[in-house]
């Protein structure tokens, strides 16, 4: 399958260019010397990335790119009555779907780094890729959100020898990648319109560990890891001393985080990341492990992981009004929820309110009950409708559901309209305060109104 990009430069077309793994894709087959273009449903931040990059993204109708394509690609979410994914179909294109197209780039480069878990990806992701490329290793990286550092979701290299990637378990598509490395941050139940069950999940986790050439990094606290810890060449990290890597005193600051980390016979003392929470904490010990397989020094490691600044969506201050903290965060699962509140809740002085956008239909009924066991240390939540993404709702789920739930022990409200949600909190907010917009869909969109 690599020789479909390998051999010679082609006209590929990307159906939904604008994710954040397809936006990537193309900007790293652009830099492989490929003629891409693509089509989306709506502008966004990462379809202006690649406009900026000279790769052409269409909103309406079929473009002459689509009609001379030799290869196009296209994402799950891509609706099945999309006009370009059709007309690809009726008329017979060389059709690659997301993860095969990035299996397929992967296999042009020596070696190969996997980052995968239900949560945690990105951030590790982009703090690896950050690490090698301050080191010059020479990494491509192919990252699913906006890394602070490059205003990218994406590195290229001229050289072949190293790709990074972060690696989703939705629909087993990281079994398409034959990784030398793997890193498994946890595992929890999630994607619930595909497994069905933990066991379900967790069976996908081993056979990426199955792909897996050479070394396998995995979270030593997480029980829902402990099934792949028998295997052989497995290096463990976690908060306890019994894992290869792990980090003691840890203290949060106003700032960020410090701690010791320990690896081996050696400790390195005050290890400081921009980043809150325990679970960050993790990501860096993963990062730090990996970053040394890849030969980057203890000095490099503690002078760079500092300057990483962290992805967007991810406890994002995007502006301050009236003395009082906007933050944005990715978080859709209860537990991600339950630590960014957490995060939020003592770092105010004030009050601590919050806006939830649920995403998902069959996420949001699969674990309702723990979505309305999430919000216990806010003062105010508010409810918007949920974000449907890929699915119909067949569930028969809306966001009255949950609030019919909160409203026992939570000051909750629903309001559908951004505008009205934005107007409500400005003329209550004051200094002290933080309001935490929460969601993985286009709530994110939402801070165009404190620019």
């Amino acid at each position: 399958m690599v020789s479909l990009i390998k051999k010679e430069s082609k006209k590929i077309f990307l159906i939904g260019i604008g994710g954040s793994s397809m936006s990537a894709l193309a900007l790293i087959l652009k830099s492989m010397g490929h003629n891409v273009a693509g089509s989306d449903i709506a502008e966004s931040d990462f379809t202006d990335m690649l406009v900026k990059n000279k790769i052409p993204v269409y909103f309406n109708g079929i473009s002459m790119e689509l009609v001379n394509s030799d290869i196009v690609c296209f994402s799950s979410a891509c609706e099945k009555n999309d006009i370009n994914f059709n007309y690809a179909l009726l008329n017979q294109k060389c059709m690659v779907e997301r993860s095969k197209m990035l299996g397929i780039i992967s296999e042009c480069f020596e070696r190969v780094i996997a980052i995968a878990g239900t949560h945690g990806k990105s951030t590790t992701s982009a703090m690896i890729s950050f690490l090698l490329d301050k080191n010059k290793t020479g990494v491509t990286a192919h990252v699913g959100a906006i890394m602070k550092n490059y205003n990218a979701n994406f590195l290229v290299n001229a050289s072949d020898k190293l790709f990074l990637t972060e690696a989703c378990e939705y629909k087993r598509s990281f079994i398409s990648l034959k990784p030398n490395v793997s890193v498994i941050l946890n595992i929890e139940l999630d994607h619930t319109d595909y497994y069905k069950g933990l066991s379900d999940i967790q069976k996908s986790f081993n056979e990426l560990y199955n792909n897996t050439g050479e070394i396998l990094v995995i979270n030593n606290d997480d029980e829902n890891c402990k099934y792949l810890l028998d295997n052989k060449n497995v290096i463990t990290f976690g908060l306890t001393k019994g894992s290869d890597c792990y980090a003691d005193n840890i203290i949060q600051r106003k700032e960020g985080t410090s701690f010791d980390l320990h690896y081996k016979d050696k400790v390195l003392h005050n290890v400081r990341i921009k980043l809150f929470g325990k679970h960050n904490v993790l990501n860096t010990l993963a990062s730090y492990i990996v970053s040394s397989l890849e030969k980057v020094s203890d000095i490099e490691f503690l002078e760079n992981v500092y300057h990483f600044e962290g992805i967007k969506r991810r406890y994002e201050k995007v502006a301050e009004i009236n003395g009082a903290d906007v933050i944005f965060d990715y978080a859709h699962h209860p537990s991600e929820i339950k630590k960014v509140v957490k995060i939020a809740r003592n770092s105010t002085t004030g009050k601590l309110y919050c806006v939830f956008q649920p995403h998902t239909y069959s996420r949001t009924k699969s674990f309702l009950h723990e979505f309305a066991a999430s919000f216990n240390l806010v003062d105010e939540l508010t409810l918007m409708p949920i974000y449907a993404a890929r699915e119909e709702n067949i569930y028969n789920i809306t966001s009255y559901d949950l609030f019919e739930l909160l409203k026992e022990n939570v000051n909750v409200k629903f309001i559908s309209r951004e505008q009205e949600i934005v107007e409500y909190y400005k003329n209550i907010l004051k200094k002290g305060d933080v309001l935490l917009f929460i969601g993985a869909g286009d709530i994110y969109n939402m801070n165009k109104y404190f620019k």
